[in-house]
């Protein structure tokens, strides 16, 4: 990338009035600026990771963890872990953005159960109550008796708990019995009591308007909504004069952005706060804190004066009462009580017997200024990508950065925390990993585009990344406390011009801005896979109406350019043809220049392969049919090699790839049946090769009203709905939907991955999963255009994509896999634009 010199003669005389402590990590050596992020023995690991979106992906990620914590490894599991399970017998959680929000849900709930050091009682380790949960009751009319019964079965619930009664609003005076039926209901004993926890988070799906709990997408709830929206509108506009004093005309690293404050305490209050009894479905969530129907939270008792109170009030049991001065301006927030690093770190003393590592993926921005906003895609996950452990927080571009000493004075600002207190609130983290609005986010792969959202983004205070204070393990600062000072002190374009000379010469920045970890790796699957865990579920729930699977296509470039190894996916026909789009392939020169030879040779080779596209007419670009998927996973492999035949054999990582994705002409003919236009009713579901019961019921229900189908493709939006979109306004049948399609695909996935770890290595199992879906690939498209389906029957115009080669595809528990000694899918090998491109690419 080639930067303009904006004020650089004059930063950089300022630069070499401070002399600089520490030099960036030289390229090749990323690997040794940070410990391992995965234990030791991660050769026989595995990882769980859970992609970025939102809370689209937060909710198929929730459904994701759901099933890691009840599915269990019972022919290979390891009888030193906590329990069978396949989150306890994981190595790693590796989450990014929304599926942090999932993650943060999990592990906050173990730190709060771990007594505190000394105290006698043994750490309460159980998290499957936490994910338990029952159907909304208006889903109900599209079960059969029969149904109903085997979901009841799959769920371990009784037939009379399995739906939900109707919430209903405390406030409300209108139908008593049902306020007594919902209280009956989630104040009862057992299994009833249990579903409360994932009911909160789904009523407080709209993160930015977490003060309100809402099951419905009533006119109602959308009119308070935008009531909220209109109020923080009001408050987003009044910041900005003071943005652009703080972030323009110097570079202070105050965030002050309304949105970003609101969006991560939402993200604490929907995720981190515990519901204790029904009365916290029923109430805006600080009238339910001053009835003692929450507990994890403080109070902000004293804005007049500046100051915070953070007494905790956690009532032992539903009885208790709430606050003592109760009135409607209490503010709550989330409780930063031992949710921090250390208290992460507290999870791991148990050796064995503790949960796997969460590993919590943001990135590194090569720039935190105007001048990172000019230039093509700079991705390099190597140098990029800002992993935050118990014990490191660390990215191969800058190193180590002591995150409870670089973050304080930021949360300070919040007022997130007490005044004094020197740790990292893991919340804070979690913000960094989601913040997928800022001017220095790196998703926009052409400059003019990238450009143009970041100077949006900037003007109009946009900005929810965060910068930390670069300072190493010890705490001393990377860069002098001259050369801080010089640069807070200096106003525009001058500290352009520091930032810009600290650049060119490779120097430490004095700050390092955190974005989401979108702008990497979305998928928080590269380090599990580069360190070597055996077996990696990849939960790629991201947005991806046109099925063009970019986040896995950047995955795989990036490991060849980075790390000479290839990501074999069989199930896709033509992998990796569609990976060489500007967006998942361009490297900034700028950037190239400053890496290994052998990486600038693997992006040499694979742009001679897009260029050798471009002269004979082939797209770089397919589309494989989102609502014409068999499959509850595909599975892949990462190697040496470059055959997709080194998977039957010695794969270095197998894969377990998870999309929400699903066969809806099949839904439509073997699923479901019609009762009348366009209203349905459940013939099947919850079986291996049909869609989950409640996913399915909710899509029967959703094609009924309007808005639902695509009128060009006559598909359905579910599963691929906007991320953006269903951040701002999601309700709880949705969440509920994408919840257990996340849930039902992961717990089949587990079933296989437990039989291929039995066998060891060179599973025949996994060779004969492999072939199959090799012989049977998911077909591409040129466009997501030709992937619509066609009257009166419903069924795809893509050729070699029928009912009758689908149904040979489609996956059973006991279909007897034939093995194969080769895939039949021809090597990667670069091309030359003379060359002819081969139909592998």
């Amino acid at each position: 990338m080639r930067y303009p010199n904006l004020g650089g003669w004059l930063g950089a005389a300022a630069f070499a009035l401070s002399p600089v402590v520490a030099a960036m990590t030289p390229p090749g050596a990323e690997d040794q600026a940070c410990r391992p992020v995965v234990p030791h023995d991660a050769d026989a690991g595995i990882a769980i990771t859970l992609a970025g979106g939102g809370t689209k992906a937060s909710s198929f990620a929730m459904g994701v963890l759901a099933a890691s914590v009840t599915s269990q490894l019972d022919l290979s599991r390891d009888p030193t872990r906590f329990d069978g399970s396949l989150f306890w017998q994981s190595d790693a959680v590796s989450s990014v953005s929304g599926g942090s929000y999932a993650a943060f849900y999990a592990y906050s709930r173990l730190i709060r159960n771990r007594p505190e050091a000394g105290a006698p009682q043994p750490a309460d380790k159980n998290l499957q109550r936490y994910f338990r949960d029952c159907i909304p009751a208006g889903l109900q009319s599209r079960f059969s008796p029969e149904l109903i019964t085997a979901e009841a079965a799959r769920r371990g619930m009784p037939e009379q708990d399995l739906f939900c009664p109707t919430p209903v609003g405390a406030g409300s005076r209108t139908d008593p019995e049902a306020l007594a039926a919902a209280r009956a209901y989630w104040n009862g004993e057992g299994l009833r009591r249990d579903t409360v926890h994932q009911q909160f988070v789904r009523c407080h799906a709209d993160i930015l308007t977490w003060q309100r709990c809402e099951f419905g997408n009533s006119v109602g709830a959308r009119i308070r909504s935008n009531t909220t929206y209109g109020a923080l509108a009001g408050v987003w506009l009044s910041s900005l004069p003071m943005a652009w004093v703080a972030n323009t005309i110097f570079d202070w690293p105050i965030n002050l952005s309304p949105p970003r404050i609101v969006y991560r305490e939402g993200i604490g209050i929907s995720y981190g706060l515990e519901p204790v009894d029904a009365r916290a479905l029923e109430r805006d969530i600080s009238e339910a804190a001053q009835v003692g129907a929450v507990r994890h939270f403080v109070i902000d008792q004293g804005a007049e004066r500046g100051e915070t109170s953070f007494a905790n009030h956690t009532p032992r049991d539903s009885a208790e009462a709430g606050l003592l001065d109760r009135g409607d301006d209490v503010r709550i927030r989330p409780d930063p009580a031992r949710m921090t690093f250390a208290g992460l770190a507290s999870l791991y003393a148990d050796g064995r017997q503790s949960p796997p590592r969460w590993v919590i993926n943001a990135t590194a921005a090569p720039s935190r200024s105007i001048l990172g906003w000019f230039g093509r895609n700079d991705t390099n996950f190597d140098r990029d990508i800002f992993h935050m452990t118990a014990d490191q927080q660390c990215a191969g571009g800058v190193g180590a950065i002591n995150v409870d000493a670089a973050l304080p004075d930021l949360e300070n600002h919040d007022r997130s925390f007490e005044k004094g207190r020197r740790n990292a609130s893991l919340l804070t983290a979690v913000n960094a990993s989601a913040a997928f609005f800022d001017a220095n986010q790196r998703v926009y792969g052409r400059s003019f585009v990238r450009f143009s959202a970041a100077l949006a983004q900037h003007v109009l205070n946009l900005n929810w990344g965060l910068d930390l204070r670069n300072i190493d393990e010890a705490g001393v600062p990377k860069a002098s406390d001259a050369r801080r000072a010089i640069h807070l002190a200096l106003p525009a374009p001058l500290y352009l011009g520091e930032s810009y000379a600290a650049y060119v010469t490779d120097h430490d920045p004095v700050y390092v801005r955190l974005v989401d970890g979108g702008s990497s790796d979305n998928l928080g699957a590269y380090a599990p896979i580069v360190e070597g865990v055996k077996d990696v579920i990849v939960s790629d729930h991201a947005e991806d109406k046109g099925g063009s699977m970019g986040d896995l296509c950047l995955l795989r470039n990036e490991l060849l350019i980075r790390k000479g190894l290839h990501l074999h996916v069989p199930g896709l026909a033509g992998w990796p043809r569609g990976c060489y789009d500007d967006l998942v392939l361009r490297r900034s020169s700028r950037r190239m220049a400053g890496t290994t030879q052998a990486a600038r040779d693997a992006q040499a080779a694979l742009e001679g392969v897009g260029d050798a596209m471009d002269a004979h007419g082939e797209p770089r670009v397919r589309s494989y049919p989102i609502w014409g998927w068999p499959y509850p996973f595909l599975a892949g492999c990462v190697s040496h090699d470059a055959s997709p035949d080194s998977c039957l054999t010695a794969p270095r990582t197998r894969l377990w790839i998870i999309k929400p994705a699903f066969d809806y002409p099949d839904w439509r003919r073997r699923q479901t049946a019609e009762r009348s236009a366009d209203d349905r009713v459940l013939t099947r579901c919850g079986e291996d090769d049909t869609l989950p019961c409640e996913s399915s019921a909710f899509l029967a229900r959703l094609l009924a009203g309007k808005g639902a189908i695509d009128d060009n493709l006559l598909t359905p939006i579910f599963p691929q709905d906007s991320t953006v979109s269903m951040t701002i306004n999601s309700y709880a049948d949705l969440v509920g939907a994408y919840r257990e399609l996340g849930r039902h695909y992961t717990a089949i996935a587990t079933g296989e991955l437990d039989k291929v770890r039995a066998e060891g290595a060179g599973s025949p199992r996994f060779a004969a999963l492999l072939c199959h879906q090799a012989a049977h690939p998911i077909p591409a498209a040129m466009a997501d255009k030709t992937l619509g389906l066609s009257l009166p029957d419903y069924e795809f115009a893509l050729e070699k994509w029928t009912r009758a080669e689908r149904d040979a595809a489609r996956y059973r528990r006991d279909l007897p896999f034939a093995g194969c000694s080769t895939l039949g899918l021809p090597l990667f090998a670069p091309l030359t634009v003379g060359d002819r491109v081969p139909k592998a690419f």
